[in-house]
Formats: C-alpha cells, structure tokens, sequence
C-alpha cells in the first residue's frame, strides 16, 4: 500500500529545483534539499535537530560554504525538467520506507531526512555527520520525541476519562509493557486497522477461544500443514478482540515472542531466563493477555546452554498463570510430543486444508488489496483457474493459491509492459562512454577521459530521472488477468515451484 505524501514534501521538492537552479546548478543534490528543509522552521524535522542540540545555522552556514554558484540563466520550464543526481533520487525513492518502518501513514520531512542520512556519501549526509548528526543518532532522537508525545497524549486521554475506561470506548490504552515489545510483537495491534478480514475458519477460532476459556489445560497448540492458513487464524482472533466481539471480554492482547529477540546476545549463563521471566512478570500485571509462541517446536529444542525453553515455560503452565497459544507443523510436532509433561499442558487443534469452493471464497474476498496493488482487475474465471490449478500440482490451499494470485499479476505485467527502446539504447550509449573513457585512461589521454566522464554522468542522470518515470508508468498501466492469462503464466512458472 502507497504512504501519502505530505504538501510539505512537495513544497520542499519544489523548492529545491529553484534553489538548484538560482545557483546555476544543473541537477538536484541531497543539499538543496535539506536546505529547503531547514527553511521550515516550524516542521518536526527542524525540531528533531534542535532537540539533538544542533544549531540550525550551523547546518545552512556549512551547506552554504561546500556549494557551489554558478552565473547561469535559467527558465520556469527547467525547473520541472531537472534531473536528480543518484543520492536524491535514492533518497526521494527510500522515504516512503522509513515512513513505513516508523509505521507513519504519511511521508513527512523528517523521513525524507533520514532517507537523506542512510546515504552516508552523498554530500548532506557528511556535512550532518561533521556536526555529529548520523542516521541512528537522528532516529534515535525521533523515536524518543514520538513515544514521548504519545505518552503526553494518553496521558490527556486518561485524565479526560478520569483515570477510567469508558465502557465500550474502542479506543483502548497500550498496557506499559516495554520489555514485552521488545521481545516479542503485539499481534491485536498489528490487525488494528485490517479491511479483509479472515473467512471459512469461524469454527476454529470458535473452538481456540472456547479452550482458552476452560478451567484447565485452556492452553492451545493449532498444528497444520505450512499454507493451511494457522497465522490467519490468529490474526482475525485478535482482530475479533480489538473489535469487541464477545472474545474481548475474555481477553484484549495478543502478545508473540520473538525467539530470534530473545535469544540474541543471550551468551551468559541465565540470560535467556532472566529475559522470559521478565517478561511474564511484566505480562502477569494483565490478565486478559494471551502468548502467542509461534514455531513452538522451537521452545523444545536445545538452546546450547545445557536447558530448553520449554522447561522455563513449564511452571507458568503449570499452574494456569497465562494463557498460551502454540503453532507448529505436523512435521515439528513430535519435537513437542516427545515431551509428555510439555505436550500435556495443550490441546490440539489440527487445522485441515481448504477445499477449492472454500480458496475461491478466500481468494474472492482478498483479491481487492492485490488488485489495488499490482493495478490490475481479476475476473472471476481467473481466480478459479489459479484455486485448480494449485489444486492440481498437490499443494496446499488456500496458501500457495494466494501465492500464486500474488506471482501471476507480476508475470502477466512483465509479459504486456516492455521496456521502451529510448531507455535500452540509452544504456547501450553509457556503455560506450564508459568503454571510450577505460581506452582513453589507458592511452593516457586524460583531457577525453574528463570529457567521457561528465558526458557519463550527465546521461546517468537522465536515465535515472527516465526510470523512474518510466517505473511509475510501468505500474499505472491498467491489466485485466483472464483464465487463459493464468493457464500461460502457470505453465512457465510450474517447473520452478514445487508441492
């Protein structure tokens, strides 16, 4: 899914071109726009680099000494004709990244600044470093400044409920488990704002809510072939709980441990088991939450300190102090069942594949964010032909025919949308360059070699703002996905994939 842009990007964006242009420039650098940037005084990227303790004058009278003027006329047409050297282009191409790691539905300034300091060889990113300013230091202080703003707000939100939830308010308050997020993930959060939401498995998460419910053994282990849909099946559980659902009187949190986290740097005697009690004391303060431990198995397998996961865990089972959802394979699961009293804690639920009616109900009702994202339209008869002829290879539904969905509309797109011969020859033109300035050096004629190499860049530059445009273009062209698309597609692609 696309971020939005914010006006303050373009604005900046334009800017920039006629600051390049003022100073005789002919391309667009890091440097004019993260001038542009600082002239906004009042926007939080500015305000991150104060907190840092950075003067902002600092930062301009620097850029201001390493740019260069040049006397040069320019016209209002060029400016939408400059092209950007290779550091903006990544830069403008990244923001939308950082945007999405932040988890920020809109690609504001303070993106575009980290996007700018991730290239450590573009001109902004060393002139920042020489005022020690480098990308984990500027995102450190970013993040910092948001939870603290979060924090002000929640903190506004419980003093106009007084100090209460209202019931059935929606909007319901993180509980403070800092150590919990680190090592692990918050599923219900994740699932908040999801718009599809998980069919043909009712009856499932129906029977994993009565087994946590019960008085004892309420622990779950869900047990099914990869692609069967066990992920799925989570997530619409704590989507059902996020939403009030008659699940959200039992429970309200879904919490999952991150084996990799936890394990990390877990090199001293003790460590692992400091870490997981930490983070069950710390969960024990909120009842309503359930653990979520995926690739089970895992817990029962050595960590090479002479004990397993699973004997940590076991007293908390013990004595039903937590609720623990456990998913694996059936292939992984006697990894568990070899460990009665481990085994003993959960009841199974083996989660059995999809028929084809069913994956075409699934495919049906996913296939509006596949289509928004490739761009293209499915017909019906293509969505069938993708369910049987998954079916047919012996795989398992609904997972691989959602791969398959996915793999098809790149297939069809890369098949109807070549590249255009202006962009092929003019790769074909830099190769030569390049190929003339190699003989020049080597005949130690370095007047031509100069030459070749500012004729490489100038054209490396446009192709980069061609691509590009060329990449938007690429994906705005409309595509309708037939039967007859898939059936072609499938068939190049089958003796790449396997059961």
């Amino acid at each position: 899914m696309k971020k939005r842009i914010s006006p303050a990007i373009k604005e900046v964006i334009s800017h920039s071109k006629k600051g390049a242009l003022l100073l005789g420039h002919r391309y667009l650098d890091t440097q004019h726009l993260l001038l542009s940037i600082l002239r906004k005084s009042d926007s939080f990227a500015v305000k991150v680099f104060t907190s840092l303790g950075v003067d902002i004058r600092d930062i301009i009278k620097a850029i201001d000494e390493n740019i260069s003027h040049n006397e040069m006329t320019t016209t209002p047409s060029e400016i939408n004709e400059l092209p950007l050297n290779q550091y903006a282009y990544k830069a403008l191409k990244i923001m939308p990244l950082e945007a999405g790691v932040l988890k920020n539905e809109e690609v504001c300034l303070e993106h575009l600044v980290l996007a700018i300091l991730r290239s450590t060889e573009s001109t902004a990113a060393k002139i920042l470093h020489d005022l020690n300013v480098d990308y984990d230091r500027y995102k450190g202080e970013l993040v910092y400044i948001y939870n603290e703003i979060q924090k002000d707000s929640e903190d506004d939100d419980e003093g106009m409920r007084g100090g209460t939830f209202e019931e059935g308010n929606t909007q319901r308050r993180d509980p403070e488990t800092p150590i919990s997020n680190h090592f692990g993930r918050d599923i219900t959060k994740s699932v908040k704002d999801r718009l599809y939401p998980t069919i043909e498995r009712d009856a499932e998460i129906r029977l994993i809510a009565q087994m946590l419910c019960k008085k004892e053994k309420n622990n779950v282990l869900i047990i099914g072939e990869p692609g069967v849909g066990k992920r799925a099946i989570i997530e619409e559980f704590a989507y059902q709980i996020q939403h009030n659902s008659m699940y959200s009187i039992h429970y309200n949190r879904i919490i999952e441990l991150d084996w990799g986290k936890l394990m990390t740097n877990a090199k001293y005697r003790g460590t692992l088991e400091k870490r997981i009690q930490e983070i069950l004391n710390e969960i024990a303060n909120f009842p309503k939450t359930i653990i979520l431990l995926n690739h089970m198995h895992v817990a029962s397998q050595f960590t090479g300190k002479g004990l397993l996961i699973s004997d940590i865990l076991k007293p908390s089972l013990e004595y039903g102090e937590f609720k623990f959802i456990g998913i694996t394979t059936p292939d992984k699961y006697h990894l568990i069942a070899e460990d009665h009293t481990m085994d003993s804690y959960f009841r199974k639920i083996f989660i059995q594949p999809l028929s084809l009616k069913q994956t075409i109900r699934v495919l049906e009702n996913i296939k509006p964010k596949y289509e928004e994202f490739h761009n293209v339209t499915y017909e019906k008869s293509a969505i069938e032909a993708c369910v049987k002829l998954t079916h047919l290879q012996g795989s398992i539904l609904p997972g691989k025919a959602v791969d398959l969905l996915d793999e098809i509309a790149i297939q069809v797109r890369m098949d109807e949308v070549s590249t255009p011969q202006e962009l092929i020859e003019l790769r074909q033109k830099i190769q030569n360059i390049q190929d003339k300035k190699i003989q020049a050096v080597k005949m130690q004629k370095y007047e031509a070699a100069a030459d070749f190499r500012d004729e490489e860049v100038g054209l490396t530059h446009e192709l980069e703002l061609k691509e590009l445009l060329w990449e938007e273009t690429f994906n705005s062209i409309p595509l309708t996905i037939k039967k007859q698309d898939v059936e072609k597609a499938f068939q190049s692609i089958k003796k790449f994939r396997q059961p």
